[in-house]
């Protein structure tokens, strides 16, 4: 029975090793993401502040008793100004929406990471004898009974996801 149970140990390591690897590249990718973004809110936050130096709107000079209203002279530096504002705000809602996908997948990827971690677990448990797997009907059903005391305990292997998202 035992050599059985190397079948289910190897594809468990497999996945896990996969998953693994898959976490750790959308995790690559959310840092990506996070670093243009935040390129991109100090290009913003210049520009903001270049716009207001180029623009015209504090003409002190036109005529307060005159009943037709000036146009306002827009310059050819601060219509570029406001283009690439513009093209940077658009920038930085694709960026958002796409590190919310990552973490979304991320969180998805971190369950099931966590999920293959318990059940190696279980099957190392099963390894050493900690639980003991009963023969109901070898063609029906089998059932076991965890008689382990360490199902409560805390484990450093699991992903907090949580924690690694707040940083």
């Amino acid at each position: 029975m035992i050599s059985e149970f190397k079948y289910i140990s190897d594809s468990n390591e497999e996945t896990l090793t996969y998953f693994n690897k898959l976490f750790s590249q959308h995790e690559a990718r959310l840092q990506e993401y996070k670093e243009k973004l935040f390129e991109i809110n100090i290009k913003l936050d210049e520009l903001n502040r270049t716009k207001s130096i180029y623009s015209q709107g504090n003409d002190f000079r036109k005529n307060v008793f005159s009943p037709i209203p000036e146009k306002r002279n827009i310059n050819d530096k601060e219509t570029k100004i406001i283009s690439e504002i513009e093209e940077l705000t658009n920038s930085q809602d694709y960026l958002e929406d796409r590190i919310e996908e990552e973490t979304a997948y991320l969180r998805n990827i971190a369950k099931r990471i966590n999920r293959l971690i318990k059940a190696k677990k279980v099957i190392q448990k099963i390894y050493s004898g900690d639980i003991e797997i009963k023969y109901i009907n070898k063609e029906t059903a089998d059932e076991y009974n965890a008689s382990s005391d360490s199902d409560n305990d805390e484990d450093d292997e699991f992903i907090d996801l949580e924690a690694f998202l707040n940083d």
